[in-house]
């Protein structure tokens, strides 16, 4: 490997570094928000329950 393609292959590394990292984030965001969907459901059956 050559001095000169070092700087090519840090940047690409970088770059499918924080595409992976992003990707992460993006799939535990959406899980975390239905799972907050799904609780808010839940408490929303419990109280329409609870009021007649």
């Amino acid at each position: 490997m050559n001095l000169s393609n070092l700087p090519v292959f840090i940047l690409f590394f970088a770059i499918v570094y924080l595409s992976i990292v992003y990707g992460l984030l993006k799939v535990a965001e959406v899980q975390n928000h239905n799972a907050t969907t799904i609780s808010r459901s839940g408490v929303n059956s419990k109280q329409r329950i609870k009021t007649p």
